[in-house]
């Protein structure tokens, strides 16, 4: 249970960190 709530929070933060990158890319 814990694992797939890590899983599930790291793959926010790379979809997070991923969108803010595509957004100072092409600001």
């Amino acid at each position: 249970m814990l694992g797939v709530v890590l899983s599930y929070a790291s793959m926010n933060l790379n979809v997070i960190t991923f969108s803010s990158a595509n957004y100072w890319v092409f600001k």
